[in-house]
């Protein structure tokens, strides 16, 4: 079996000194992770703790909320509420982003502005719409969502 290389149509396949770093991003309900393709072997990247799997939980105001991703795209009016704050289920994943760019950049010791992310095969454009709109608050460039089974296999 051989990863697949995805690169833009006239992309060289040579590796420039200028290439960026894209990130793998399964973006998981449960528990996220984050990982690179080195010699054509994926390297799942742990954080400061050692820890690969990182939770998808946020902490906000002292409430932990978690299995947000299953409010992505599910309408405009769909908060989580904390206190007395309307917090989106966009503006949570894109903490949980945020946090697994963190990791990346800790330990590749470089800047990470693009990924390719897994979305669950049932997402409908709204949900695949929500999760570019995470990325792009966490400040990262979606370039690829590739459906989890495709991404597993």
């Amino acid at each position: 079996m051989a990863l697949i290389k995805i690169q833009e149509p006239g992309q060289a396949e040579e590796k420039s000194q200028m290439a960026e770093t894209i990130v793998g991003i399964d973006l998981g309900t449960t528990n996220s992770l984050v990982g690179i393709v080195v010699d054509g072997r994926v390297k799942i990247l742990a954080d400061q703790e050692g820890k690969d799997i990182i939770p998808s939980i946020v902490e906000y105001d002292n409430e932990v909320i978690s299995s947000v991703k299953r409010l992505m795209g599910k309408g405009r009016d769909v908060f989580v509420t904390v206190g007395d704050k309307k917090i989106r289920p966009e503006e949570v994943s894109a903490e949980i982003l945020k946090k697994l760019t963190k990791v990346a950049q800790d330990r590749l010791n470089t800047e990470i502005k693009k990924a390719v992310i897994t979305v669950p095969a049932y997402f409908d454009e709204a949900g695949k719409n929500a999760t570019k709109l995470a990325a792009q608050l966490a400040g990262l460039e979606v370039v690829r969502l590739v459906n989890e089974p495709t991404a597993a296999a």
